[in-house]
């Protein structure tokens, strides 16, 4: 009798579409239908099963595919109302400036009128000024100072380039370094060349002409490194000697502009640690939401993006390295089937791609306008799945990579909104 064998590769394919088929029915199976994205929806019973997926998380991240998605923005304000009423989230850390949305917020007395005003100052305006954050922003979190738990707000982008960080922060590294004596602040070096660096760092024309002398900032670097050599390691986890570290990173982030790959790595590996010292020195009783993009909050991106060229230390695979982390963390990305987004400041909408043929968002229900998908539950169902798929994970455009992998959870938008800019 003859043998006949399958080629290998035919073997190989046939294990993969079995394996990515278990997802597919999975997630027509497991679907959950969320009836609203508005913040004031009277009914919280959608987002029981959300609720569940979190359990005991101390991190919840919150992503968006692009920061003009304005139906996002109100998915995720209505995500935070209910995080902080029934899960007790008492922090929002936002992909903000460290400097002034730790400490400038410590300093503001909260009223409506001074919370507004802060943020608009201290907040990228593809959020302040998206009519669709409105709400969030300017009514929402002031209105939790009338209670008895209040919203706080914190940041851990290393961009340190807002009104409070341009005011205040040379003279708070100016002070916090003679405090502390080190023999480089009785140097020529930093007065004449470190200080004054540190001053152009904070102000945008001169951060830009600064940015054109990789000499200059190669040399502030150095000196950096040199001050951060000569504070004692009881400083290590003091706010001042973060934010020290946050503007050599910074420096650096300056340095490699023209290497996306290399700026990446800085900056998120940045963020990865502030969130740590956010969550484990800051606020070590306190469970927090984070507000980034969809690539910063992405676990395993090292290994399970397709193309290489995007797989590499994004702020979530950094922060959930830690195994602790990672299973105090719930990483919920966002995804849309169709529609159009558009950031504050652009003058053209952009049409949301159609997904690939058999990607995740042609797995939904037609019927549902809003779903929620539990990955992590998947996983546990299914230890040894490992498969390729394409999904809009990775900004607006269809990516391959192991979702499941990347993602704890995904809220689905059928039809994407543009932010409205506020008038």
């Amino acid at each position: 009798m003859k043998k006949y064998h399958l080629p290998l590769f035919l073997v190989i394919l046939s294990f993969q579409s079995f394996a990515q088929g278990q997802l597919k029915k999975y997630v027509q199976e497991s679907t959950v239908p969320i009836n609203s994205i508005e913040a004031d929806y009277a009914d919280d019973s959608d987002l029981e099963e959300i609720s569940k997926a979190i359990g005991d998380a101390r991190v919840v991240m919150l992503g968006e595919q692009d920061h003009g998605d304005g139906a996002t923005m109100q998915a995720k304000t209505r995500l935070i109302k209910f995080l902080h009423e029934k899960k007790g989230f008492n922090v929002l850390a936002f992909e903000g400036d460290f400097y002034g949305l730790n400490e400038g917020w410590k300093q503001l007395p909260k009223n409506q009128q001074n919370i507004q005003r802060f943020l608009q100052q201290n907040l990228f305006g593809v959020w302040t000024a998206c009519q669709q954050c409105s709400d969030l922003l300017y009514t929402y979190i002031p209105f939790t100072y009338k209670s008895d738990t209040p919203l706080e707000i914190a940041g851990f982008d290393n961009q340190l380039i807002f009104k409070h960080t341009i005011d205040s922060l040379t003279f708070t590294i100016d002070s916090y370094l003679h405090r502390l004596n080190i023999p480089f602040v009785k140097s020529s070096e930093y007065v004449n060349e470190f200080k004054p660096a540190l001053h152009n760092l904070t102000q945008r024309q001169l951060r830009i002409k600064m940015t054109a002398d990789k000499a200059a900032l190669s040399r502030f670097i150095v000196m950096a490194e040199t001050v951060l050599s000569q504070i004692d390691s009881s400083e290590l986890e003091t706010f001042d000697y973060m934010l020290l570290k946050n503007i050599k990173e910074h420096a650096k982030e300056l340095l490699y502009m023209d290497d996306f790959h290399a700026y990446a790595v800085v900056r998120d590996r940045q963020m990865a640690d502030n969130l740590r010292w956010l969550a484990e020195v800051e606020y070590p009783n306190e469970k927090i939401i984070v507000w980034a993009a969809n690539v910063h909050i992405m676990k395993n991106a090292d290994s399970a993006l397709k193309y290489k060229q995007y797989a590499h230390d994004w702020m979530g695979t950094v922060f959930t390295e830690d195994s602790l982390r990672n299973q105090q963390t719930y990483v919920l990305g966002f995804s849309s089937k169709a529609g159009s987004y558009k950031r504050v400041g652009q003058s053209e909408s952009k049409t949301v791609p159609k997904p690939k043929k058999n990607g995740f968002e042609t797995w939904i229900d037609e019927k549902l306008a809003y779903a929620f998908i539990d990955f992590k539950r998947f996983r546990s169902e299914n230890p040894s799945f490992s498969d390729y798929f394409p999904m809009k994970g990775f900004g607006q455009q269809n990516a391959i990579g192991v979702w499941a992998d990347m993602f704890d959870g995904v809220f689905f938008i059928r039809y994407m909104i543009p932010c409205d800019e506020i008038k």
